[in-house]
């Protein structure tokens, strides 16, 4: 009796030790996946900062692009403005000059 007393005592220690074993070679396993997770997600986030700042970077000179295009826009809308108002003034100026001709005439 024991005898199987001890034999059961070695069984259950060689079970354990087996368990023990096993669940350490798992564990070390999935430390390693679990660093290259962890390298890719630092991996990964390292590119979204480098999107993010070249998606800045573009946006900056887009806007920039664009002010400079409605700065000239609205440049060219003034020389309009201007050469509108001097045309005016010159049709004016002409009527103005034909009524003094006519006046003197009359």
């Amino acid at each position: 009796m024991r005898d199987a007393f001890v034999r059961a005592e070695v069984t259950d220690e060689a079970k354990g030790l087996e368990l023990a074993t096993s669940l350490d070679e798992e564990l070390s396993e999935s430390v390693a996946p679990t660093q290259q997770l962890e390298t890719l997600e630092a991996r990964i986030d390292a590119r979204l900062d480098r999107l993010q700042d070249a998606l800045r970077s573009e946006l900056r000179a887009q806007f920039a692009e664009w002010n400079t295009r409605f700065a000239q826009a609205e440049a060219q809308a003034e020389r309009r403005m201007l050469r509108f108002l001097l045309a005016t003034i010159a049709a004016q100026a002409l009527f103005a000059g034909i009524i003094a001709i006519l006046i003197a005439v009359l």
